[in-house]
């Protein structure tokens, strides 16, 4: 054949078209120059069906109706899926913040505080944990491991805020505000996107249910 169509899953661009089902990019002119082909015509998957839809007899309609069905079902999967990941990223840019924070922190507790070593240790030893996970997953959803040593962290951090209560000098320290005013803020950050990112693991259950 010289001219080819592609009925694709995806918004259907000049040059190219991002696959929403796949992260393949189609291209029609590298299409052309790889095959040898005059033409190559991309149209999107359900504007492909409502063109097929004159030339089918009445009986042959429920199948396609079905045929719809299952791709819309399939494509609202896969960007429920890509939801769940977006979010999940979002959070992780804020846990990847908390461990920039923690050793700054660490340090400043240390000169005033030097009697919650073992607190501080713990705190040391969760935080590299957690790094090392982040670093296996590569981007992707958390393990239940990486889940279970972050709250871990969580736990110990706001444990050490309650402890240094006992440290006036400490609190009045400038540098120590400042830290802390900024491991406040990222912990809601963290709170919220892990709302966000449960809410949406919560419904793409349901829907696979």
């Amino acid at each position: 054949p010289k001219s080819l169509v592609f009925a694709l899953a995806g918004p259907i661009g000049e040059e190219s078209t991002q696959l929403t089902n796949c992260p393949w990019v189609v291209t029609p002119k590298r299409l052309v120059e790889r095959f040898r082909l005059d033409h190559v015509i991309l149209f999107n998957d359900f504007e492909a069906l409502g063109l097929c839809l004159p030339g089918l007899k009445p009986m042959d309609l429920v199948a396609v109706g079905g045929a719809v069905w299952a791709v819309g079902a399939y494509n609202g999967f896969v960007k429920q899926r890509n939801l769940i990941q977006e979010s999940w990223r979002q959070v992780d840019v804020e846990l990847n913040r908390r461990y920039e924070l923690i050793p700054n922190l660490l340090e400043t507790v240390r000169a005033f505080a030097a009697h919650e070593r073992n607190t501080l240790e713990g705190i040391v030893r969760l935080r590299s944990q957690a790094q090392q996970l982040a670093g296996a997953e590569r981007g992707g959803v958390p393990s239940a491991e990486r889940a279970a040593v972050e709250e871990q962290l969580t736990s110990a951090v706001r444990g050490l805020m309650v402890s240094v209560e006992a440290y006036p000098e400490l609190r009045s320290n400038q540098n120590f505000l400042e830290l802390q005013r900024q491991l406040a803020e990222t912990e809601d950050r963290i709170a919220a996107g892990r709302r966000y990112y449960n809410a949406n693991v919560r419904n793409y259950n349901t829907r696979v249910e």
